[in-house]
């Protein structure tokens, strides 16, 4: 039986058109449509320059469309509210993980909560769900560690703890395992989609990983500036 949360629509992306005109004129997305619910995870995929990180910034709030229109929790996203919904619903994770080297691992997980003024003293809210959240990624021994130490596994490891410590509705990941070893990455598409589960979040994911794709809800191919519908077992 699916969990009661996939009843709701976290993300709706409704005909989505991004052309570039500098220095020449280049249509990248053609009117993309994507419906997203809670506990849901979604790949999309598709060869280089077919525009699948121009994609992900837009349904992120990063990056404009030239037409068409994003809902996120059904309200819709304009240019006097898009800072706010970044902040409150969404969260990101890159193939480049994007830490402060010289910090500990509690002190990045913290960040999001610092850049939102939410109080991170020890006994804090915030500094609680960092130490729920680094000990759910398996860096409980780590807390104090600087990042610099880690190895490429542990800092992703730590990035998904910071993406999460605001929690988000909706996790964005462009690559997130493509530094990894093989084994390595398994471990961390593990960690990312049972949370997805088990909390009720969405993830959308660009990536070229078919093994990561195919343990997706979702499975899209960006072709032609079109978002296509593709069986899992066919990639």
């Amino acid at each position: 039986m699916q969990p009661s949360f996939l009843s709701s629509v976290v993300l709706r992306a409704t005909r989505l058109v991004k052309t570039f005109y500098s220095p020449v004129k280049v249509p990248i997305l053609r009117g993309v449509d994507l419906q997203v619910m809670k506990g849901e995870s979604v790949a999309i995929m598709g060869r280089s320059g077919e525009g699948k990180s121009t994609l992900l910034q837009i349904l992120g709030t990063l990056e404009k469309p030239c037409s068409g229109k994003l809902e996120i929790l059904d309200q819709e996203v304009l240019p006097a509210n898009q800072n706010i919904m970044r902040n409150r619903h969404l969260a990101f994770i890159f193939q480049s993980f994007h830490l402060l080297e010289d910090y500990s691992v509690l002190d990045n997980v913290l960040m999001p909560a610092r850049i939102g003024r939410r109080a991170v003293g020890k006994g804090s809210l915030a500094y609680r769900q960092a130490c729920e959240l680094l000990d759910y990624v398996g860096l409980a021994k780590r807390f104090h560690f600087d990042t610099k130490r880690l190895s490429g596994g542990e800092k992703q490891r730590v990035a998904i703890a910071r993406a999460l410590c605001n929690d988000p509705d909706i996790i964005l990941g462009d690559e997130p395992s493509g530094n990894l070893d093989k084994q390595t990455s398994l471990i961390i598409h593990d960690l990312l989609l049972e949370f997805v589960k088990e909390r009720g979040k969405a993830l959308i994911v660009v990536t070229h990983d078919h093994t990561l794709a195919n343990l997706c809800d979702k499975q899209y191919m960006l072709q032609n500036g079109h978002l296509v519908s593709i069986p899992s077992m066919s990639i």
